[in-house]
């Protein structure tokens, strides 16, 4: 939210006009989470069955997101999802996303090492993050996105789901 003001400020707006229209266009948006189903984002075609998938192979799934717990909890639940993560880093926790050692720290909760693990992210900021943690596979997603952001190339780039294929018995590293 601070962010959002200190650009409304630098565009021309004063700081208390700035930092009251961001609080209360965060307030409008967080309150559309708790709206009918038109409003409330669903999670992107295929991911249930990989996350099945993940599940039956025994794979540790976790999420970490710059979202609030409560957030991540909200859409989780409301996508018959939560039950397929074993762990959460929202941004209630410390360090917060993109700093590196929020995955040592998410891992380190998991009881994993982070070169034993594999993150997808939709923003390059996830994927520098990943790297610069140990992180040995990641990988942009770009659909999940009405106008999908540009990813560094140098990551692999899915485009749907079903483009991972879960094979039980393979670990990384």
């Amino acid at each position: 939210m601070i962010s959002t003001a200190t650009a409304l400020a630098q565009v021309g707006l004063g700081w208390p006009e700035a930092l009251e229209l961001s609080e209360s266009v965060f307030t409008a948006t967080d309150g559309l989470h708790g709206q009918g189903s038109e409003h409330r984002p669903i999670a992107t075609a295929g991911l249930h069955d990989l996350m099945q998938a993940l599940q039956e192979a025994g794979v540790v799934c976790a999420v970490i997101s710059n979202d609030d717990e409560a957030g991540i909890e909200a859409f989780l639940a409301s996508q018959n999802l939560r039950s397929k993560f074993q762990g959460l880093w929202s941004a209630d926790h410390n360090p917060r996303k993109p700093d590196p050692a929020a995955v040592h720290a998410l891992c380190a909760q998991l009881g994993i090492q982070p070169n034993r693990c594999a993150l997808i992210g939709d923003a390059n900021s996830d994927l520098r993050m990943a790297q610069q943690a140990g992180v040995p596979v990641v990988l942009g997603y770009g659909a999940g996105w009405s106008i999908a952001p540009p990813l560094d190339p140098r990551f692999p780039c899915l485009q749907h789901w079903r483009e991972l294929q879960v094979n039980a018995g393979q670990h990384i590293g």
